[in-house]
């Protein structure tokens, strides 16, 4: 690949629009000769220098830079770059814990509705789920990268999708619980524990309306 080398800081590098900015004419590939590092660095202590006017000339003028702005974004968005711009965003917010946890309850409400049962389950809901369980399985106490929105009564029972009807559960609990009821499925398991009945329990008179 040719590289160029900046006529800032001489440092050379590839002569792509990934380390060079584009400039009005077709000159030298169509690239300007200062490499983004600079150009940012440029921009960056011009605008410290001009701040309060920055600042006076935003204030005067907020709605045509708004409207500008969204009319840039929505035409940007629209070409090629724009939309793989927005794949790599989703795909990032898909794979981060947050993103997964709203796509689990996305699934799970329309799990809900097409089951025609209630759905009232929140992210606020589900945070206090764990935090009240500490982050583990409800059933066997373990730890697991992944925790499952359980239902306690299975949604093919009839089991709404709400705050008192959903524990953390670890994938194998999930597995084997499947859609058995609690009182039958928990107390034949090795890790059985009263204490921890009695933790679902309390959970639910805590979240219970």
């Amino acid at each position: 690949m040719q590289e160029r080398t900046c006529s800032k800081c001489d440092v050379s590098k590839p002569e792509t629009e990934e380390f060079f900015r584009k400039r009005g004419t077709k000159d030298r590939g169509g690239l300007r000769p200062d490499c983004r590092d600079c150009t940012k660095a440029r921009d960056r202590a011009y605008y410290e220098a001009n701040r309060e006017r920055y600042k006076a000339y935003q204030a005067a003028n907020a709605e045509r830079i708004r409207a500008y702005m969204l009319e840039y974004k929505r035409a940007y968005y629209r070409t090629e770059t724009g939309k793989a711009a927005i794949q790599r965003a989703n795909r990032r917010w898909n794979q981060s814990p947050e993103g997964k946890a709203r796509l689990t309850l996305l699934q799970q409400r329309r799990r809900a509705r097409v089951a025609g049962l209630e759905s009232a389950f929140a992210t606020e809901d589900w945070t206090l789920c764990l935090e009240w369980f500490g982050q583990r399985c409800a059933y066997c106490g373990g730890s697991a990268e992944t925790l499952h929105q359980e239902h306690v009564i299975p949604v093919e029972s009839g089991g709404p999708y709400v705050p008192w009807n959903i524990v953390p559960a670890c994938g194998s609990c999930n597995s084997s619980k499947t859609t058995k009821p609690l009182d039958e499925w928990f107390p034949g398991q090795p890790f059985y524990a009263e204490e921890r009945m009695a933790m679902i329990a309390d959970y639910f008179a805590l979240v219970s309306p």
